[in-house]
Protein backbone atom coordinates (compact mmCIF):
# COMPACT_ATOMS: atom_id res chain seq x y z
CA UNK A 1 0.00 0.00 0.00
CA UNK A 2 1.30 2.92 -0.86
CA UNK A 3 1.77 6.35 1.65
CA UNK A 4 -0.98 8.44 0.41
CA UNK A 5 -3.84 5.70 0.23
CA UNK A 6 -2.24 4.85 3.44
CA UNK A 7 -2.78 7.91 5.26
CA UNK A 8 -6.26 7.91 4.28
CA UNK A 9 -7.44 4.77 4.42
CA UNK A 10 -5.91 4.39 8.13
CA UNK A 11 -7.70 7.02 10.02
CA UNK A 12 -11.22 6.13 8.51
CA UNK A 13 -10.44 2.01 9.53
CA UNK A 14 -9.90 3.48 13.03
CA UNK A 15 -13.02 5.13 13.23
CA UNK A 16 -14.62 1.92 12.40
CA UNK A 17 -12.79 0.18 15.15
CA UNK A 18 -14.05 2.67 17.55
CA UNK A 19 -17.56 1.84 16.23
CA UNK A 20 -17.98 4.58 13.77
CA UNK A 21 -20.02 4.07 10.41
CA UNK A 22 -18.15 4.36 7.38
CA UNK A 23 -19.64 7.28 5.26
CA UNK A 24 -20.49 6.20 0.91
CA UNK A 25 -16.93 8.29 0.08
CA UNK A 26 -15.11 6.22 2.60
CA UNK A 27 -16.96 3.06 1.11
CA UNK A 28 -15.70 4.46 -2.37
CA UNK A 29 -11.98 4.70 -0.98
CA UNK A 30 -11.85 0.97 -0.07
CA UNK A 31 -13.19 0.32 -3.08
CA UNK A 32 -10.29 2.09 -4.75
CA UNK A 33 -7.77 0.73 -2.18
CA UNK A 34 -9.13 -3.07 -2.65
CA UNK A 35 -5.75 -4.34 -4.38
CA UNK A 36 -3.88 -2.76 -1.65
CA UNK A 37 -5.67 -4.52 0.98
CA UNK A 38 -3.35 -7.22 1.15
CA UNK A 39 -0.70 -5.07 3.87
CA UNK A 40 -1.18 -6.75 7.07
CA UNK A 41 -1.11 -3.71 9.39
CA UNK A 42 -4.70 -3.04 7.14
CA UNK A 43 -6.38 -6.19 7.55
CA UNK A 44 -5.83 -6.07 11.05
CA UNK A 45 -7.35 -2.42 11.27
CA UNK A 46 -10.11 -4.05 9.10
CA UNK A 47 -10.68 -7.42 11.12
CA UNK A 48 -11.13 -5.39 14.10
CA UNK A 49 -13.51 -2.90 12.48
CA UNK A 50 -15.27 -5.80 11.66
CA UNK A 51 -15.31 -7.53 15.19
CA UNK A 52 -16.66 -3.99 16.11
CA UNK A 53 -19.21 -3.96 13.84
CA UNK A 54 -20.22 -7.30 14.82
CA UNK A 55 -20.35 -6.56 18.52
CA UNK A 56 -22.39 -3.36 17.97
CA UNK A 57 -25.10 -5.64 15.86
CA UNK A 58 -25.17 -8.01 18.38
CA UNK A 59 -25.86 -5.48 21.29
CA UNK A 60 -28.63 -3.69 19.31
CA UNK A 61 -30.36 -7.45 18.78
CA UNK A 62 -29.64 -7.97 22.39
CA UNK A 63 -31.85 -4.92 23.23
CA UNK A 64 -34.13 -6.08 20.81
CA UNK A 65 -34.53 -9.73 22.15
CA UNK A 66 -34.78 -7.58 25.69
CA UNK A 67 -37.79 -6.03 25.09
CA UNK A 68 -39.17 -9.27 23.19
CA UNK A 69 -38.94 -11.29 26.28
CA UNK A 70 -40.10 -8.61 28.41
CA UNK A 71 -43.30 -8.35 26.20
CA UNK A 72 -43.76 -12.10 26.11
CA UNK A 73 -43.37 -12.42 30.19
CA UNK A 74 -45.74 -9.81 30.80
CA UNK A 75 -42.66 -7.12 32.03
CA UNK A 76 -42.34 -4.01 31.03
CA UNK A 77 -40.38 -1.02 30.83
CA UNK A 78 -40.05 1.58 33.45
CA UNK A 79 -41.82 4.01 30.88
CA UNK A 80 -44.37 1.35 30.50
CA UNK A 81 -45.22 1.00 34.48
CA UNK A 82 -48.71 1.92 35.73
CA UNK A 83 -49.15 5.37 37.83
CA UNK A 84 -49.58 3.06 40.66
CA UNK A 85 -46.72 0.64 40.54
CA UNK A 86 -44.09 2.55 41.94
CA UNK A 87 -40.69 2.55 39.44
CA UNK A 88 -37.63 1.04 41.58
CA UNK A 89 -36.10 4.67 41.12
CA UNK A 90 -38.91 6.37 43.36
CA UNK A 91 -39.25 3.19 45.30
CA UNK A 92 -35.84 3.54 46.28
CA UNK A 93 -36.56 7.49 46.88
CA UNK A 94 -40.00 6.62 48.60
CA UNK A 95 -37.61 4.29 51.09
CA UNK A 96 -35.21 7.38 51.91
CA UNK A 97 -38.05 10.00 51.71
CA UNK A 98 -41.39 11.58 53.52
CA UNK A 99 -42.64 7.79 53.10
CA UNK A 100 -39.85 6.38 54.85
CA UNK A 101 -40.40 8.90 58.14
CA UNK A 102 -44.57 7.66 57.64
CA UNK A 103 -43.49 4.30 58.42
CA UNK A 104 -40.98 5.20 61.18
CA UNK A 105 -43.75 7.14 63.01
CA UNK A 106 -46.21 4.12 62.63
CA UNK A 107 -43.14 2.17 63.69
CA UNK A 108 -42.66 4.81 66.61
CA UNK A 109 -46.42 4.23 67.72
CA UNK A 110 -46.44 0.54 67.50
CA UNK A 111 -43.00 0.45 69.76
CA UNK A 112 -44.84 2.81 72.38
CA UNK A 113 -47.54 0.57 72.60
CA UNK A 114 -45.27 -1.86 73.43
CA UNK A 115 -44.00 -0.50 76.04
CA UNK A 116 -47.15 0.66 77.54
CA UNK A 117 -48.69 -2.95 77.04
CA UNK A 118 -45.32 -4.26 78.92
CA UNK A 119 -45.29 -1.57 81.53
CA UNK A 120 -48.96 -1.24 82.77
CA UNK A 121 -50.30 -4.74 83.72
CA UNK A 122 -49.54 -3.95 87.81
CA UNK A 123 -51.68 -4.17 90.79
CA UNK A 124 -52.06 -2.78 94.14
CA UNK A 125 -50.63 -5.70 96.51
CA UNK A 126 -49.64 -8.15 93.32
CA UNK A 127 -46.35 -8.43 95.44
CA UNK A 128 -48.23 -10.28 98.31
CA UNK A 129 -50.22 -13.31 98.35
CA UNK A 130 -53.84 -13.64 98.32
CA UNK A 131 -53.94 -15.27 101.32
CA UNK A 132 -52.31 -12.65 103.52
CA UNK A 133 -54.44 -9.72 102.60
CA UNK A 134 -56.94 -8.25 104.52
CA UNK A 135 -60.52 -7.96 103.69
CA UNK A 136 -60.25 -4.69 102.61
CA UNK A 137 -56.84 -5.13 101.05
CA UNK A 138 -58.84 -8.44 99.66
CA UNK A 139 -61.44 -5.73 97.90
CA UNK A 140 -58.48 -3.21 96.68
CA UNK A 141 -56.84 -5.70 94.93
CA UNK A 142 -59.81 -7.15 93.05
CA UNK A 143 -60.63 -3.53 91.86
CA UNK A 144 -56.91 -2.79 90.76
CA UNK A 145 -57.15 -6.16 88.95
CA UNK A 146 -60.71 -5.06 87.19
CA UNK A 147 -59.08 -1.44 86.24
CA UNK A 148 -55.85 -3.26 84.53
CA UNK A 149 -57.95 -5.40 82.61
CA UNK A 150 -59.79 -2.58 80.66
CA UNK A 151 -56.39 -0.87 80.14
CA UNK A 152 -55.44 -4.04 78.86
CA UNK A 153 -58.23 -4.44 76.59
CA UNK A 154 -58.08 -0.56 75.68
CA UNK A 155 -54.60 -1.57 74.62
CA UNK A 156 -55.64 -4.38 72.96
CA UNK A 157 -58.28 -2.25 70.89
CA UNK A 158 -55.55 0.22 70.07
CA UNK A 159 -52.97 -2.11 69.12
CA UNK A 160 -55.60 -4.37 66.27
CA UNK A 161 -56.71 -0.53 65.28
CA UNK A 162 -53.05 0.27 63.64
CA UNK A 163 -52.90 -1.25 59.85
CA UNK A 164 -50.00 -2.96 59.33
CA UNK A 165 -51.11 -5.11 56.38
CA UNK A 166 -48.69 -5.92 53.75
CA UNK A 167 -48.34 -3.90 51.56
CA UNK A 168 -44.99 -4.83 49.14
CA UNK A 169 -43.87 -2.22 46.61
CA UNK A 170 -41.08 -2.87 43.81
CA UNK A 171 -37.48 -1.79 44.43
CA UNK A 172 -35.41 -3.29 41.67
CA UNK A 173 -36.01 -5.77 38.76
CA UNK A 174 -33.45 -8.00 37.03
CA UNK A 175 -33.66 -9.43 33.66
CA UNK A 176 -31.53 -12.25 32.59
CA UNK A 177 -31.63 -13.82 28.74
CA UNK A 178 -29.51 -16.29 27.17
CA UNK A 179 -29.02 -17.37 23.39
CA UNK A 180 -27.16 -17.73 20.37
CA UNK A 181 -26.04 -14.79 17.34
CA UNK A 182 -25.22 -16.27 14.20
CA UNK A 183 -23.32 -13.33 11.56
CA UNK A 184 -22.33 -13.42 8.04
CA UNK A 185 -20.18 -10.77 6.54
CA UNK A 186 -20.48 -10.23 2.83
CA UNK A 187 -17.37 -8.57 1.04
CA UNK A 188 -18.52 -7.94 -1.74
CA UNK A 189 -21.20 -5.20 -0.46
CA UNK A 190 -19.76 -5.02 3.14
CA UNK A 191 -22.73 -5.68 4.57
CA UNK A 192 -23.17 -7.86 7.66
CA UNK A 193 -26.09 -10.53 8.23
CA UNK A 194 -26.69 -12.26 11.06
CA UNK A 195 -29.72 -13.37 13.80
CA UNK A 196 -29.70 -13.76 17.88
CA UNK A 197 -32.22 -16.57 19.55
CA UNK A 198 -32.62 -17.00 22.80
CA UNK A 199 -34.91 -16.48 25.87
CA UNK A 200 -35.16 -14.49 29.55
CA UNK A 201 -36.70 -13.66 32.34
CA UNK A 202 -37.37 -10.96 34.56
CA UNK A 203 -37.10 -11.07 38.31
CA UNK A 204 -38.46 -8.25 40.87
CA UNK A 205 -37.03 -7.65 44.06
CA UNK A 206 -40.15 -6.04 46.92
CA UNK A 207 -39.80 -4.55 50.39
CA UNK A 208 -42.37 -4.24 52.76
CA UNK A 209 -42.99 -1.37 54.36
CA UNK A 210 -45.06 -2.63 57.14
CA UNK A 211 -43.03 -5.13 58.40
CA UNK A 212 -41.49 -3.73 60.99
CA UNK A 213 -44.67 -2.37 62.45
CA UNK A 214 -46.31 -5.45 61.71
CA UNK A 215 -43.42 -7.15 64.40
CA UNK A 216 -44.28 -4.87 67.08
CA UNK A 217 -47.51 -5.21 66.52
CA UNK A 218 -47.35 -8.88 67.01
CA UNK A 219 -45.11 -8.59 69.77
CA UNK A 220 -46.99 -6.11 71.30
CA UNK A 221 -50.28 -7.98 71.07
CA UNK A 222 -48.29 -11.28 72.76
CA UNK A 223 -46.93 -9.06 75.62
CA UNK A 224 -51.00 -8.05 76.15
CA UNK A 225 -52.45 -11.46 75.99
CA UNK A 226 -50.07 -12.46 78.91
CA UNK A 227 -50.62 -9.67 80.83
CA UNK A 228 -54.41 -10.30 80.31
CA UNK A 229 -53.81 -13.93 81.09
CA UNK A 230 -51.52 -13.07 84.56
CA UNK A 231 -54.57 -10.39 85.55
CA UNK A 232 -57.39 -12.97 85.33
CA UNK A 233 -55.17 -15.80 87.15
CA UNK A 234 -54.73 -12.68 89.78
CA UNK A 235 -58.51 -12.41 89.55
CA UNK A 236 -59.55 -15.43 89.85
CA UNK A 237 -56.77 -16.15 93.43
CA UNK A 238 -58.51 -12.96 94.96
CA UNK A 239 -61.94 -14.49 94.36
CA UNK A 240 -61.39 -18.03 95.38
CA UNK A 241 -59.83 -15.99 98.76
CA UNK A 242 -63.10 -14.13 99.08
CA UNK A 243 -65.41 -16.92 98.66
CA UNK A 244 -63.39 -18.95 100.81
CA UNK A 245 -63.22 -16.47 103.78
CA UNK A 246 -67.10 -16.00 103.43
CA UNK A 247 -67.60 -19.74 103.36
CA UNK A 248 -65.18 -19.89 106.60
CA UNK A 249 -66.80 -17.54 108.02
CA UNK A 250 -70.44 -18.63 107.91
CA UNK A 251 -69.07 -22.26 108.79
CA UNK A 252 -67.68 -20.07 111.94
CA UNK A 253 -71.21 -18.49 112.61
CA UNK A 254 -72.95 -21.49 112.41
CA UNK A 255 -70.81 -23.91 114.83
CA UNK A 256 -70.12 -20.86 117.21
CA UNK A 257 -74.02 -20.51 117.46
CA UNK A 258 -74.71 -24.26 118.13
CA UNK A 259 -72.21 -23.79 121.11
CA UNK A 260 -73.77 -20.67 122.45
CA UNK A 261 -77.01 -22.23 122.95
CA UNK A 262 -75.58 -25.05 124.17
CA UNK A 263 -73.40 -22.94 126.91
CA UNK A 264 -75.88 -20.14 127.86
CA UNK A 265 -73.10 -19.61 130.90
CA UNK A 266 -70.06 -18.64 128.10
CA UNK A 267 -72.21 -16.95 126.14
CA UNK A 268 -72.83 -14.48 129.03
CA UNK A 269 -69.52 -12.98 128.55
CA UNK A 270 -68.67 -13.20 125.01
CA UNK A 271 -65.99 -10.61 125.27
CA UNK A 272 -64.35 -12.75 127.43
CA UNK A 273 -64.53 -15.76 125.07
CA UNK A 274 -63.25 -13.58 122.07
CA UNK A 275 -60.24 -12.45 123.94
CA UNK A 276 -59.59 -16.23 125.20
CA UNK A 277 -60.14 -17.61 121.04
CA UNK A 278 -57.38 -15.09 120.25
CA UNK A 279 -55.16 -17.69 122.43
CA UNK A 280 -56.80 -20.54 121.39
CA UNK A 281 -56.84 -19.84 117.29
CA UNK A 282 -53.28 -19.84 117.34
CA UNK A 283 -53.39 -23.71 118.50
CA UNK A 284 -55.77 -25.15 115.71
CA UNK A 285 -58.02 -24.21 112.72
CA UNK A 286 -61.11 -26.18 113.81
CA UNK A 287 -63.63 -23.70 115.10
CA UNK A 288 -65.10 -26.00 117.79
CA UNK A 289 -61.86 -26.93 119.09
CA UNK A 290 -61.24 -23.50 119.40
CA UNK A 291 -64.00 -22.60 121.16
CA UNK A 292 -63.85 -25.95 123.13
CA UNK A 293 -60.65 -24.81 124.18
CA UNK A 294 -61.78 -21.11 124.68
CA UNK A 295 -64.27 -22.69 127.66
CA UNK A 296 -61.85 -24.70 129.33
CA UNK A 297 -59.56 -21.78 129.83
CA UNK A 298 -62.33 -19.20 131.38
CA UNK A 299 -63.63 -22.27 133.73
CA UNK A 300 -60.11 -22.21 134.65
CA UNK A 301 -58.96 -18.54 135.49
CA UNK A 302 -58.46 -17.40 138.57
CA UNK A 303 -60.81 -14.54 139.92
CA UNK A 304 -57.65 -11.74 139.02
CA UNK A 305 -56.46 -13.10 135.78
CA UNK A 306 -57.25 -10.83 132.50
CA UNK A 307 -57.01 -12.23 129.13
CA UNK A 308 -56.90 -9.03 126.32
CA UNK A 309 -56.04 -8.27 123.49
CA UNK A 310 -54.01 -5.25 121.53
CA UNK A 311 -55.26 -3.42 118.55
CA UNK A 312 -52.32 -1.47 116.66
CA UNK A 313 -53.28 1.69 114.73
CA UNK A 314 -51.22 3.73 112.38
CA UNK A 315 -50.24 0.94 110.28
CA UNK A 316 -50.07 1.11 106.35
CA UNK A 317 -52.86 -0.76 104.85
CA UNK A 318 -54.84 -1.10 107.97
CA UNK A 319 -57.27 2.41 108.20
CA UNK A 320 -59.17 0.75 111.25
CA UNK A 321 -56.34 -0.89 113.12
CA UNK A 322 -55.42 -4.53 113.16
CA UNK A 323 -55.07 -7.23 116.07
CA UNK A 324 -51.31 -8.05 116.24
CA UNK A 325 -51.29 -9.95 119.92
CA UNK A 326 -52.81 -10.44 123.12
CA UNK A 327 -51.96 -11.49 126.88
CA UNK A 328 -52.82 -12.57 130.13
CA UNK A 329 -52.57 -10.74 133.19
CA UNK A 330 -52.23 -11.01 136.81
CA UNK A 331 -53.75 -7.60 138.58
CA UNK A 332 -53.87 -6.41 142.11
CA UNK A 333 -55.54 -3.14 143.67
CA UNK A 334 -53.44 -1.40 146.55
CA UNK A 335 -55.46 1.18 147.14
CA UNK A 336 -55.22 3.49 144.22
CA UNK A 337 -52.25 1.43 142.64
CA UNK A 338 -53.07 -1.00 140.39
CA UNK A 339 -49.81 -3.29 139.42
CA UNK A 340 -49.73 -6.32 137.28
CA UNK A 341 -47.63 -9.45 135.96
CA UNK A 342 -48.31 -11.07 132.54
CA UNK A 343 -47.17 -12.78 129.74
CA UNK A 344 -48.09 -11.79 125.57
CA UNK A 345 -48.62 -13.70 122.94
CA UNK A 346 -44.77 -12.82 122.01
CA UNK A 347 -43.69 -14.78 125.22
CA UNK A 348 -42.03 -12.14 126.87
CA UNK A 349 -43.20 -11.23 130.79
CA UNK A 350 -44.39 -7.98 131.14
CA UNK A 351 -44.88 -5.61 134.16
CA UNK A 352 -48.10 -3.05 134.53
CA UNK A 353 -48.21 -0.39 137.36
CA UNK A 354 -50.69 2.46 136.94
CA UNK A 355 -52.60 5.03 139.49
CA UNK A 356 -55.88 5.69 139.24
CA UNK A 357 -57.05 9.89 138.84
CA UNK A 358 -59.01 12.07 140.31
CA UNK A 359 -61.39 11.81 137.30
CA UNK A 360 -61.48 8.01 137.69
CA UNK A 361 -59.38 7.65 134.64
CA UNK A 362 -56.35 5.57 134.55
CA UNK A 363 -52.93 6.11 133.69
CA UNK A 364 -49.72 4.24 133.84
CA UNK A 365 -46.98 2.36 132.06
CA UNK A 366 -46.47 -1.33 130.67
CA UNK A 367 -42.77 -2.68 129.50
CA UNK A 368 -40.96 -5.68 129.09
CA UNK A 369 -38.07 -6.69 127.29
CA UNK A 370 -38.73 -5.28 124.15
CA UNK A 371 -42.01 -2.87 124.74
CA UNK A 372 -42.64 0.30 126.94
CA UNK A 373 -45.36 2.27 126.46
CA UNK A 374 -47.20 4.49 128.37
CA UNK A 375 -51.55 3.85 128.61
CA UNK A 376 -54.82 6.17 129.72
CA UNK A 377 -58.37 4.55 130.03
CA UNK A 378 -61.08 3.05 132.12
CA UNK A 379 -61.58 0.09 133.82
CA UNK A 380 -64.32 -1.85 135.79
CA UNK A 381 -64.68 -4.98 137.26
CA UNK A 382 -65.29 -6.65 134.06
CA UNK A 383 -63.08 -4.84 131.79
CA UNK A 384 -60.87 -2.28 130.94
CA UNK A 385 -60.22 -0.44 127.78
CA UNK A 386 -57.35 1.83 127.34
CA UNK A 387 -55.22 3.75 124.92
CA UNK A 388 -51.29 2.96 124.66
CA UNK A 389 -48.58 4.55 122.70
CA UNK A 390 -44.90 3.53 122.93
CA UNK A 391 -41.85 1.64 121.25
CA UNK A 392 -41.69 -1.77 120.27
CA UNK A 393 -37.78 -2.52 119.62
CA UNK A 394 -37.22 1.06 118.82
CA UNK A 395 -40.49 1.27 116.06
CA UNK A 396 -43.23 3.75 117.78
CA UNK A 397 -46.47 2.01 118.45
CA UNK A 398 -50.46 3.32 119.49
CA UNK A 399 -53.18 1.76 119.68
CA UNK A 400 -56.17 0.61 121.70
CA UNK A 401 -55.89 -2.66 124.34
CA UNK A 402 -58.77 -4.33 125.88
CA UNK A 403 -58.77 -6.99 128.37
CA UNK A 404 -61.42 -9.13 130.34
CA UNK A 405 -61.74 -11.53 133.24
CA UNK A 406 -64.65 -14.28 135.00
CA UNK A 407 -67.38 -13.01 136.11
CA UNK A 408 -67.33 -13.77 139.88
Amino acid sequence: MNIPTRNKIVPIAKRMVRGVHPTEIEIRLFRDAATDVQDQQFKALLQTAGNETTLHLRRQTGRELLNKVRFATGSRRKNDLPPDNPRPEKVKRWLKGDKLVSSLLLIALCTSALLLTGGCATTQYEQVEVSKLTDQQLVEELASVERELGIESDSRGALLSIDTSPRPVVTSAITTYSGNFNAQNNNANRNLYGSFNGSGYTTYQYADPNAGPRFVQTLALIINASNSAKLESRRKAVLTEISRRHDARENMERVTGEFLTAHPEIAANKDLLIACLLITQTRTNDTLEQLQQAAEIMHELPSNRWIGWVEAHGIPGYPYGVVVGSYAMDLAWDGDTLTGKGKGSDGFEMILTAKKQQDGTLRGGVRSEVMEAKFSGRMNDAGLCMDYTGTNSGHPIRGITWAFRRAE
